[in-house]
């Protein structure tokens, strides 16, 4: 099987040498096309294959592909007849172009026969051999879930799989995953990591590995459940897709964090199988992985759905099975064999025992996931392997299917609030253009996690309109330390907001954040410290760059409809001017993509104390 693999991984390999040869290589000369032919170059599909977008700036057309190597046109970037030219001599006066880009072939055979019969034919034996080795039936849709601590992957990942032929049978090793991501450096910095994924400053392309592998780097490497949505396609959407897959082996597209992403790519492809979805028609700015996997199922494009969890998940879910004691032992297994000689274990039964070797066993290869294992480590989790063989009828129990991701809240959120601040009533409205916070519903999401990008409120108040919040950024994440792993929690906030200061209520530059400690007390809440740190442009401070330490506790807890946070935040700038904040927030959700949300908050500084409270209605669309 791995020989068989890696000829797949070789045949994509491959392409991009073979590529050369198309790049700036054919002319038009020796095709004369009719009038009604030259309107291929406006057909739909056409240019949705070579990926062009109308250039309202040029009143013109311009591809989304950044590579020279997938046009035969020197201007095929921006003129969709001129590569359509191209595209036609090529393949008539150098035959083996046409194994390059057999969707192009397909399609231009469909719709011009009688011109296509008269070209010659290549054997394109290596395309066939790809396409027999792929030997493909169904098409998957994979969404990896978020990465609590991670913010790179807060978002989620999607990517494709191609399914052979009895894959229930033979399951999904034999399957092969289609991803495209950008190439970043390794040990890329974080601040030129942002920038560059903010604007385009990435090559991404396309990428082919066997579904194991994936499975190994999101399900064990990076602890991230996986969902796989099955596509309803034909066998002829099926081809055409296998067919523009082929003819994106190394090519790039400069790739974008929030727009032309792996998410967007995906949903060209599907696109480009079954024209009719019109799949990116639905997200001319910002595409969110969840929600263009939303997007695909209320398509009506989703015939199944299977929960894959990862090993965290497991680990979890048999830790948590365990009663106090016993999890106690799987935890102290782990790190001595000897234990299992003890007369506490020695008392169990025989099932009891079980379980806790089976806990014990993830425990080790969780922590081990990412290290070279030592001698004693691999001796030990060996040993565990034995137990668990000599009973292999006992199995712990399987996680609970979680509610699915893509049924969770919409992304983007519209709010108005009413409220008191400081004895003046005001109406705020608030538009987020992504993502989630502490107390949004929770289903779909992790619990603890909060990504906002894109936040802005106004406030009417006092008969003016003001600027009351420019969000730019913000994220916490709130890990709990538990007995078997000891995760930091921290917080980061960019934007602009408005702060009394002297008296008067200065709008202000800021970005604050920290680090600390997360604990679930109860199941599905936080108890959290963190120590935090703030820089503010305000020219009501004495320093008008303001510095401040600080601190900040808060408890969020998690009730069956609704959530409620606690926080206390205390800043000291170093020109001794100090702020307190005490807030509490609670959230209802009155149905998956409607909320009511109370706050009442108050702010203490050294020259102004005040109040404000709101009731705000919330909308996720």
């Amino acid at each position: 099987m791995k020989k068989r693999f890696a000829s797949l991984y070789v045949v994509w390999g491959l392409v991009t040498s073979n590529l050369v040869f198309a790049e700036n290589g054919f002319n038009d000369q020796n095709i004369k096309l009719s009038s009604q032919q030259q309107l291929l170059a406006d057909d739909e599909f056409w240019l949705t294959l070579l990926y062009y977008q109308k250039n309202d700036v040029q009143s013109g057309y311009q591809s989304f592909v950044d590579d020279n190597r997938f046009f035969f046109a020197d201007d095929g970037k921006e003129n969709p007849f001129a590569e359509l030219t191209s595209t036609l001599s090529a393949f008539k006066n150098t035959p083996e172009s046409q194994c390059l880009f057999p969707a192009r072939l397909k399609w231009l055979s469909e719709k011009e026969p009688e011109l296509l019969a008269t070209f010659p034919k290549p054997e394109c034996n290596e395309y066939k051999s790809w396409r027999k080795d792929l030997n493909t039936e169904t098409v998957v849709l994979v969404y990896a879930s978020s990465q609590l601590n991670s913010p790179s992957s807060m978002y989620g990942h999607t990517f494709i799989r191609f399914d052979p032929y009895n894959v229930e049978n033979n399951s999904t090793l034999l399957s092969h995953a289609i991803n495209f991501g950008a190439n970043i450096p390794v040990n890329e910095n974080g601040l030129i990591y942002s920038i560059k994924g903010l604007g385009g400053g990435y090559p991404g392309n396309f990428a082919s590995n066997p579904y194991f592998e994936k499975i190994k780097e999101y399900n064990r490497a990076e602890n991230r459940d996986l969902w796989e949505y099955k596509l309803n396609l034909t066998s002829d959407e099926v081809d055409i897709m296998l067919a523009h897959v082929w003819e994106l082996r190394g090519i790039n597209f400069d790739y974008y964090f929030f727009d032309e992403n792996c998410a967007y790519r995906l949903l060209e492809l599907i696109d480009i199988a079954r024209p009719t979805a019109k799949l990116v028609d639905e997200f001319p700015g910002v595409a969110i992985p969840i929600d263009t996997v939303r997007v695909v199922h209320d398509k009506g494009l989703v015939t199944d759905v299977h929960y894959r969890p990862s090993a965290r998940t497991h680990l979890d879910n048999q830790l948590n099975h365990l009663n106090e004691k016993h999890r106690e032992l799987a935890i102290k297994l782990s790190n001595d064999i000897s234990v299992r000689d003890s007369n506490e274990f020695h008392s169990l039964t025989v099932t009891e025992k079980t379980k806790i070797v089976h806990a014990s066993y993830r425990l080790i290869r969780y922590l081990t996931n990412k290290d070279e294992r030592t001698k004693a480590v691999s001796k030990r989790s060996f040993q565990l392997l034995q137990m668990m063989r000599k009973h292999s009828a006992i199995q712990p129990p399987e996680p609970k299917r979680p509610y699915r991701p893509d049924l969770g809240h919409d992304t983007t959120m519209l709010s108005v609030k009413l409220g008191e601040s400081n004895e003046h009533a005001f109406v705020d409205l608030t538009y987020r253009a992504s993502y989630h916070d502490l107390l949004d519903n929770m289903a779909g999401y992790d619990n603890g996690m909060s990504l906002n990008m894109g936040t802005i409120a106004l406030r009417a108040i006092d008969d003016s309109l003001q600027l009351q919040q420019a969000e730019l950024l913000d994220i916490t994440s709130l890990s709990p330390r538990m007995d078997y792993i000891q995760p930091w929690s921290w917080q980061a906030n960019i934007g602009i907001e408005r702060q009394w200061t002297n008296m008067e209520d200065e709008l202000v530059v800021q970005a604050h954040g920290g680090g600390g400690l997360s604990y679930e007390l109860f199941g599905q809440d936080r108890l959290f410290l963190m120590t935090t740190g703030r820089v503010e442009y305000n020219e009501g401070l004495v320093n008008i760059w303001g510095i401040a330490p600080g601190v900040e506790i808060g408890y969020l807890n998690t009730w069956q409809n609704s959530k409620t946070l606690l926080t206390v935040a205390h800043y000291k700038f170093i020109d001794d001017k100090s702020r307190t904040v005490y807030k509490l927030e609670h959230n209802w959700a009155l149905s998956n993509d409607h909320a009511l949300r109370v706050h009442a908050k108050r702010s203490h500084n050294d020259d102004i104390d005040y109040e404000e409270f709101g009731l705000s209605v919330r909308g996720y669309f």
